[in-house]
Order: C-alpha cells, then sequence, then structure tokens
C-alpha cells in the first residue's frame, strides 16, 4: 500500500512539473502555408484562398507589383481568404503567405511564424467599356447637313 502512495504521488508531482515547463519558441514549429486559390473576379480586386492548417493563430500575406516583394502591402489576417481591393487594373500582382502562430513564454507573448509560400502571381481584371462612344457597324449612321443658302 506505501509503494502505491509513494507511486502516485511521484507521477503527480511530476504531472505538476510537466505543466509548468513552458514551451520555448524553438520547440514550436510551425508548417509552410500553401495559397490554394488566387482569382480576379472583379476589377481592381484580388482574392485568394489559402490552404487551411489547423491550430495556428493566422495568416500573414504579402501583395507586391515586384517579384522580390519591394514596396509590398502586408496583411494579417484570422481567417484562410482575403480580399485586396484598390489594386492597379491590368497590372500583375504576386503573392505570398505564411502561417504563424502565437505562443506563451514566461508570461509574454510571442508569434512563431513558418516558412513563406512559393510565390503566385495574377493579372488583375480590367473594367470593361459597355457604353463606348464609337458606333458599330451594325447601328445605321445619318448625317444631317445644313446648307444656308443667302440671298
Amino acid at each position: 500500500m506505501k509503494k502505491i502512495a509513494a507511486l502516485t504521488t511521484a507521477l503527480a508531482v511530476s504531472i505538476t512539473m510537466l505543466s509548468t515547463i513552458s514551451a520555448s519558441a524553438k520547440s514550436v514549429k510551425v508548417p509552410k502555408a500553401k495559397i490554394a486559390k488566387l482569382q480576379s473576379a472583379k476589377p481592381g480586386n484580388l482574392t485568394m484562398k489559402i490552404k487551411k492548417i489547423k491550430k495556428v493563430s493566422g495568416y500573414k500575406v504579402k501583395v507586391s507589383q515586384n517579384k522580390k516583394f519591394k514596396k509590398s502591402k502586408t496583411y494579417k489576417i484570422k481567417k484562410n481568404q482575403k480580399t485586396v481591393k484598390g489594386l492597379k487594373q491590368g497590372k500583375k500582382y504576386f503573392v505570398k503567405v505564411r502561417a504563424y502562430k502565437k505562443i506563451k513564454i514566461k508570461r509574454k507573448s510571442k508569434t512563431v511564424y513558418g516558412k513563406w509560400s512559393k510565390v503566385k502571381s495574377m493579372k488583375i481584371k480590367v473594367e470593361e467599356n459597355n457604353n463606348s462612344e464609337k458606333p458599330n457597324d451594325n447601328t445605321p449612321v445619318t448625317y444631317l447637313s445644313l446648307i444656308h443658302i443667302s440671298e
């Protein structure tokens, strides 16, 4: 009976010791994110869907006109999709994404990032002008000339 009591107390002590050990930033591995879908459905907009990763806090998305991401715009999102509005129509944009996870180390919050995804690109849709000034070939054109005859 004493052996059982000693084992249970030893087990209880080891469990409490394990729970007090905090995770280090190096021990937490965040998987590499992947862009599932990239499209420009509306003029000036870019919609992206990211393959969902379990147990991550969110995603960091970079959008740029330059393949090396100079002068890029960064977005932190919680969900696995994002629509970027106000982009230049007809221009090519490059996108990459990475997942992040927030952990607590010694009562301080720290963000651990995964690797960047492969870069994907998309040309932004251009708005079509249906109200053109030029007449179609099928539209009859009438010319009216006024002649002023002076007496």
